[in-house]
């Protein structure tokens, strides 16, 4: 019995030491291989890096199209009102 527990310790504390290895595409399309906190750190930065970036281009498209589009519409109801 003793043994069985000693192997089942052995076989988890290897478990632990083993890196689990991701395999990633590239922009370029090539495969790579890389351990599981390396991917989850890169994955990290990008995000972080995502959330940094300024307000995009469309964003700021589609609010002036809105502010257009409310002052169409107070100078359509002035008109009717005037």
């Amino acid at each position: 019995m003793n043994d069985t527990s000693n192997q089942q310790n052995a076989t988890s504390s290897e478990a632990l030491n083993a890196e689990e290895m991701v395999s990633v595409v590239d922009r370029k399309g090539q495969k790579k291989e890389m351990t599981r906190p390396e991917y989850e750190k890169k994955k990290r930065r990008k995000r972080k890096r995502e959330k940094s970036s300024g307000i995009s281009f469309r964003t700021i498209l589609s609010m002036l199209f809105i502010i257009a589009l409310m002052f169409v519409a107070a100078l359509i109801a002035l008109k009717i009102v005037g």
